[in-house]
């Protein structure tokens, strides 16, 4: 039992190891041009861009790490999937294997379980057979902030604020005009012309 311990925890170690570090970006440096939607470096809304390979593939999963002391922060997850389709899902490296998962967004927000916890990026097999890329971001809180109850941070966070809601949405928008229904103009007009033919003919008889 305990050699099946220690082996578990060498495969967290050498995984956390290959997951790099996340790089939080200050809400208030958020770039909130649309056009950033085009670049993948240009961390719209404050999120980056990775690839998760296609089901059929055995190329090593996207994760990274998130220093955080455990018990210490609350954090927030936030994915979406750039094409549409699939359930894409982010799981933490704890031995519960928590998994945030939604179709086309995910959200998650809960205590930070260990230190420094890695999460990686999933898609599972109701994803396109091709790569699959997505946003993702984390955004950590000190649980001291909000005292007893730093579950109400979690409430209060945004979770519609993703990259594909910087594009815009029309302001206005013209009614079509109703098309005109055939005949309606001339039947007045025809039923005119209908009555004098009618009076002529009835003259003509006599």
């Amino acid at each position: 039992m305990q050699k099946a311990l220690i082996f578990v925890l060498g495969i967290c170690a050498v995984w956390a190891a290959n997951c790099p570090n996340y790089v939080f970006i200050d809400p208030k440096n958020y770039n909130k041009d649309a056009s950033s939607l085009n670049d993948p470096s240009a961390n719209p809304l404050g999120y980056y861009q990775t690839i998760i390979p296609s089901v059929e593939r055995t190329d090593p999963r996207k994760c990274v790490t998130v220093k955080a002391s455990a018990g210490d922060y609350m954090i927030e997850i936030m994915l979406q999937s750039v094409q549409a389709g699939g359930r894409i899902c982010a799981q933490d490296n704890t031995a519960a294997e928590t998994k945030f998962c939604g179709s086309g967004t995910a959200t998650g927000c809960y205590l930070v379980p260990i230190d420094n916890p890695t999460f990686t990026f999933v898609c599972d097999e109701s994803c396109p057979s091709a790569e699959t890329a997505l946003w993702y971001r984390f955004v950590i809180q000190n649980t001291t902030a909000y005292g007893n109850d730093p579950n109400d941070w979690c409430q209060e966070r945004n979770t519609d604020e993703f990259p594909l809601s910087l594009v815009p949405i029309p302001t206005t928008f013209q009614q079509p005009k109703r098309p005109t229904e055939k005949g309606s103009h001339s039947a007045p007009l025809f039923a005119s012309l209908s009555l004098a033919i009618a009076a002529t003919i009835f003259a003509l008889s006599y």
